[in-house]
C-alpha cells in the first residue's frame, strides 16, 4: 500500500507583488565576419557560441548543401589577450567554411551538394560538426538527394542550441509530371542556426518554368539543389560567433506571486536569454533561510519573450518569500528580487469527496483543518473493518491531500473517515477494477 501526503493550504486573501529585475550582462560581442576578439579587462571567463557556414546546393538536379555544425563552451582566458575569430564563408558552389575562435572552439561548415548523373536520389552534402565545445557539440543536417538533372534536394539545417540540424528532404523520383517540387529544406536545431533552402523543381506541365532553389535561411543553413533548366543552386549562409562574459545574461521582465484557488502561483517573463540553463525556485518562511522548491528549465539563448509559471501546492499557512535563482550553463548564478505572498488557513473543518470516484487504483482525498492538532484519516470496508490508516499525526492548520493506492484491494464500496479534535466526518468511495 502506498500513502503519499501532499499539503495544500486554503487561501482566502490574495497577495501579488510585481517587480522588474535585470540579470545584468557584463558584455557580449557578435561576429558575422572574421576579426579579432580582445578579452576585456578584469574578465577571466568567456562563453562562446558559434555555427559553421552552410554548404551550397549542387547544380543540374544536385543534392542540397549540408548545414553548419554548432558548438558552445565556457573558457578561462587572460584579460586583454587577443583571439583570432574566423567566421566560415559560404558562397555559390562551395563547401561551407569552418568557424572558430583561436584554438578554443570550432564548428566545420556543411559540404556542398553534388550532381548525380543517374536516376538515383543522392548527392546531398554532409553537415558540419562542432568540436571542443565544453557544453555542447552538435552536427548540421545532411542535404537531401537530387534526381538526375531535374529536381534538387533540400539543404540541411544548421545545428543549434536545442538539437542537431535536420536533414534536407530528398526530391521525388521522376514520374513524367513536370509539376514536381524539389526537396524541402531541413529545419535548424535552434537559434542561432538557420534552416536549409528548398531544392529547385518545375511548376508547369511542360517543364519550362522553374521553381528556383532556395538559399539557407539563417546562419549555417545549407542551400537547396538546382536543376538542369536554368535553375541555379541555392547558396549556403555564412557562420556566426557570439561571445559573452560576466554575470548570467538573462533579462527578467517581471516576477509575480499570487494565491489562486488555495495554491501559490508564480509567473515570470524574460525579455532575452543567453546560455540560460534554467531557474531554481526558492521559498522562505522567515525571509532568511531559503529552500529549493523545483527547477524550471530555461530556453538557452533566445531574443524572444518567454513566459514561465509554476504552481506551488505544498504550502502551509503563513507569510512566504519567493525568489528565482537563475543558473547559466557554466554554473554561474544570479538571484532575482524577492516577492512575498500570504497564505491563510481554512475557516472551518471539511472533508472533500475523493477524486476520481469511482477510481482504479488510485484516488486523492482532500481535507481542511482551521486549527492544528492530531489528525487521523482511516479507510474502512463495507463491514466497518479498518483497512488502512492514511494519516495519524499532528498537523498544523491548512489544506491537505492524501493519495491512496488500492492496488491490493478488491472492487467494492469503501468508506474513509476524518477525525480532528471533535470534528468527525465520513464519506463513501467506490473502487472498480
Amino acid at each position: 500500500m502506498i500513502n503519499k501526503l501532499y499539503i495544500i493550504v486554503l487561501t482566502l486573501t490574495l497577495s501579488v507583488v510585481l517587480g522588474n529585475k535585470l540579470f545584468s550582462q557584463s558584455g557580449s560581442q557578435t561576429f558575422t565576419s572574421s576579426g579579432t576578439f580582445t578579452v576585456p579587462a578584469n574578465v577571466t571567463s568567456i562563453t562562446i557560441e558559434l555555427v559553421g557556414a552552410g554548404g551550397s546546393g549542387g547544380g543540374n538536379g544536385g543534392g542540397g548543401g549540408g548545414g553548419g555544425g554548432y558548438a558552445m563552451g565556457v573558457y578561462t582566458v587572460v584579460p586583454l589577450s587577443d583571439y583570432t575569430v574566423t567566421v566560415g564563408i559560404a558562397g555559390g558552389g562551395v563547401t561551407g567554411g569552418t568557424t572558430s575562435v583561436g584554438n578554443l572552439i570550432s564548428a566545420t561548415g556543411g559540404e556542398n551538394g553534388t550532381w548525380v548523373p543517374n536516376p538515383n536520389l543522392g548527392g546531398g552534402g554532409v553537415g558540419g560538426q562542432g568540436s571542443n565545445g565544453t557544453i555542447l557539440n552538435r552536427t548540421g543536417g545532411t542535404g537531401g538527394g537530387g534526381y538526375w538533372t531535374y529536381f534538387g534536394g533540400g539543404g540541411g539545417g544548421a545545428a543549434g542550441s536545442v538539437s542537431d540540424g535536420f536533414n534536407g528532404g530528398n526530391t521525388i523520383t521522376w514520374t513524367g509530371n513536370c509539376q514536381t517540387p524539389g526537396g524541402d529544406g531541413g529545419l535548424s536545431g535552434g537559434t542561432p542556426g538557420g534552416a536549409g533552402g528548398k531544392g529547385a523543381g518545375f511548376t508547369d506541365l511542360n517543364c519550362n518554368i522553374t521553381n528556383p532553389a532556395g538559399n539557407g535561411e539563417n546562419y549555417g543553413g545549407g542551400g537547396g539543389g538546382g536543376n538542369g533548366n536554368g535553375g541555379i543552386p541555392g547558396t549556403g549562409i555564412g557562420g556566426y560567433v557570439f561571445i559573452s562574459w560576466g554575470t548570467v545574461p538573462v533579462e527578467l521582465a517581471s516576477f509575480i506571486a499570487e494565491t489562486i484557488n488555495d495554491v501559490v502561483v508564480l509567473k515570470w517573463q524574460t525579455a532575452t536569454e543567453t546560455n540560460n540553463q534554467g531557474f531554481e525556485i526558492e521559498r522562505s518562511l522567515d525571509n532568511i533561510n531559503f529552500n529549493d522548491v523545483c527547477f524550471v528549465p530555461g530556453y538557452g539563448t533566445t531574443t524572444e519573450t518567454k513566459f514561465y509559471n509554476y504552481t506551488d501546492s505544498e504550502v502551509p499557512s503563513g507569510n512566504y518569500t519567493y525568489r528565482l535563482k537563475q543558473i547559466d550553463y557554466d554554473g554561474s548564478i544570479e538571484y532575482s528580487q524577492e516577492v512575498e505572498v500570504e497564505v491563510t488557513a481554512p475557516l472551518v473543518f471539511s472533508l472533500e469527496q475523493n477524486f476520481p470516484n469511482p477510481f482504479n487504483p488510485s484516488t486523492v482525498i482532500s481535507y481542511k483543518i482551521p486549527v492544528g492538532g492530531n489528525v487521523t484519516l482511516k479507510f474502512f470496508d463495507l463491514l466497518g473493518c479498518e483497512v488502512a490508516t492514511l494519516v495519524n499525526e499532528d498537523k498544523s492548520a491548512g489544506k491537505y491531500q492524501v493519495e491512496f493506492n488500492a492496488e491490493n484491494l478488491h472492487s467494492g464500496v469503501y468508506f474513509y473517515r476524518l477525525q480532528a479534535g471533535s470534528f468527525i466526518e465520513t464519506k463513501k468511495m467506490i473502487l472498480i477494477k
